[in-house]
């Protein structure tokens, strides 16, 4: 069945993205590698954080032109975003929103993240197993 799937292409190199759709939207959306992460073929990703107009600095879509597994967002206050550690798929943006730390009587609101950034595994592996695109 993988052989199938494959036609002969490298493995190491070929995700498998199943989407859900039910009346034009998403109801869910799965990612499938055939190999382990150690034995991806990663190519190093430019990777697009734009804030939502709209939000006042709480809410990012990151976009980026190829995939970016283990996306990780970090940022300057303290807080957490909606959603962290995910992968990006070329033309499939994710929106996520920022939950700042509050002294009040909540214990995090929506808020300016201060400085973001943003890395993948691509960042944290050996630069000579990264694909240049």
């Amino acid at each position: 069945m993988t052989e199938e799937l494959l036609h002969g292409h490298d493995p190491s190199e070929v995700v498998l993205l199943v989407q859900l759709l039910q009346d034009g939207y998403l109801i869910d959306s799965k990612t499938f590698y055939f190999v382990n992460d150690k034995h991806l073929r990663l190519h190093s990703p430019t990777i697009r954080v734009k804030e939502v107009e709209g939000s006042n600095g709480t809410t990012f879509t990151l976009e980026s032109n190829v995939l970016a597994r283990h996306v990780w967002m970090s940022s300057e206050a303290e807080g957490f975003y909606s959603d962290n550690f995910f992968d990006l798929s070329p033309g499939i943006p994710m929106t996520v929103s920022f939950s700042r730390r509050d002294n009040g009587k909540q214990a995090f609101v929506p808020g300016k993240p201060g400085q973001v950034e943003v890395r993948s595994m691509a960042d944290c592996i050996d630069p000579a197993m990264v694909l240049t695109v």
